[in-house]
């Protein structure tokens, strides 16, 4: 498998020297205490459930294309 990430390629000689070649910090963001219960609520009632649903589809979708493989 080709490897694009400049450390795989030879390019850098670690993955640290990699990752600052490649990485720009922009702005910092702080999780939003007001916000918390509404994305834990749909998590928990909603993200972590449809995970489960989607699970046959996921299995399909890698028998057909052998991605990812095994």
């Amino acid at each position: 498998m080709r490897r694009w990430n400049g450390w795989g390629d030879g390019l850098h000689p670690d993955v640290r020297t990699a990752a600052a070649g490649m990485v720009r910090v922009g702005e910092v963001r702080d999780p939003d205490p007001a916000t918390h219960a509404l994305y834990d609520e749909l998590y928990r009632g909603v993200y972590r459930r449809m995970y489960g649903r989607l699970q046959p589809l996921y299995r399909e979708i890698r028998r057909i294309t052998g991605y990812p493989p095994r």
